[in-house]
């Protein structure tokens, strides 16, 4: 047996995507910087080979490998920004938790 819900839960993913693409973390970014190198690659081997589809070829290329390898580094980062903030959490919990037991002892 599936889930009903999950095939939705899926679907408004793809569709957050399509719509608001800018909401999800690094995408922006990726895209542009993967459009600027692009278009500078293709633009720089078009002036150097002065042929058309190889510069395109070469320009979209680049784009695609450009655009991954960004998304890919900026969500690396982002997860290890999340294990930080969850460390950081846990050992502020640990100093709340620890500071309370040590105020009880000097009481007594």
């Amino acid at each position: 047996m599936t889930d009903p819900g999950a095939a939705d839960v899926g679907e408004n993913r793809w569709k957050e995507f399509a719509t608001h693409p800018g909401n999800i973390p690094c995408v922006r970014r990726a895209f542009l910087t993967g459009i600027l190198g692009g278009m500078g690659f293709g633009m720089a081997y078009f002036f150097r080979t002065s042929n058309v589809r190889r510069s395109t070829n070469a320009g979209f290329g680049s784009y695609l490998l450009i655009t991954t390898g960004t998304w890919f580094y900026c969500r690396y980062a982002v997860a290890q920004e999340r294990i930080k903030q969850k460390q950081l959490k846990k050992a502020l919990q640990n100093r709340v938790s620890s500071e309370g037991i040590e105020a009880e002892l000097q009481d007594v």
